[in-house]
């Protein structure tokens, strides 16, 4: 079996509504902040690679002035909220020792792809991988899963696709391809069990 893994939440941690809690003093406006920059049409098109990041920030604040503060503060500091799982990307070193093809495919922006491949030393374990940005595709289009499979020659029923949304997921058993939906509450190697150790 050959593993692809989405990024937000399975390897890396992506959970903003908990860092903005933690950071702003105003607990009454961090849905509004939240709302307004990571569930905003704009975040989509940096992860489609069609917006740079400091026009996003310039549109949010343009957009919710009374939160120009908090927009400016977030854009300073979201990024370095962005830390491994340790405990599942320990267990990708295992998989890579085990003799399992890795790959991901994940929705990010230019900036933080660049930052978190520079910083982080598990990128190294992959065989390869799709970033949204850069082929302008964003799952849960099924051409991103495409040009995956195309791109590494790879034979979509022998791969399994692990990502957080259900969506994702679903459209990838579209293109052929096995999938998991998982959550941090979950543990990766209970979840990949049934699907290891019978092929390669």
């Amino acid at each position: 079996m050959i593993l692809v893994f989405d990024l937000g939440n399975v390897l890396m941690k992506f959970e903003m509504h908990d860092f903005l809690s933690n950071v702003l003093e105003d607990k009454s406006i961090v849905d509004e902040v939240y709302e307004t920059i990571f569930k905003s049409e704009e975040w989509l098109l940096l992860d489609q690679g069609m917006i740079l990041i400091e026009d996003a920030f310039a549109i949010f604040k343009e957009r919710k002035p009374h939160l120009a503060n908090e927009i400016q503060f977030t854009f300073d500091n979201w990024m370095e909220q962005l830390v491994p799982v340790e405990k599942n990307t320990t267990y990708l070193k295992v998989l890579k020792e085990m003799g399992y093809e890795l790959y991901f495919l994940s929705n990010y922006h230019e900036v933080s792809s660049a930052y978190c491949f520079d910083k982080f030393d598990f990128f190294k374990l992959f065989d390869g991988g799709v970033w949204s940005h850069a082929v302008k595709i964003n799952k849960p289009d099924r051409r991103i899963y495409e040009v995956l499979l195309e791109r590494y020659n790879l034979t979509a029923e022998n791969c399994l696709f692990i990502d957080d949304v259900e969506e994702n997921c679903e459209v990838a058993r579209t293109v052929g391809m096995n999938a998991v939906c998982y959550n941090r509450h979950m543990d990766l190697q209970e979840t990949l069990k049934p699907w290891l150790y019978d092929s390669k």
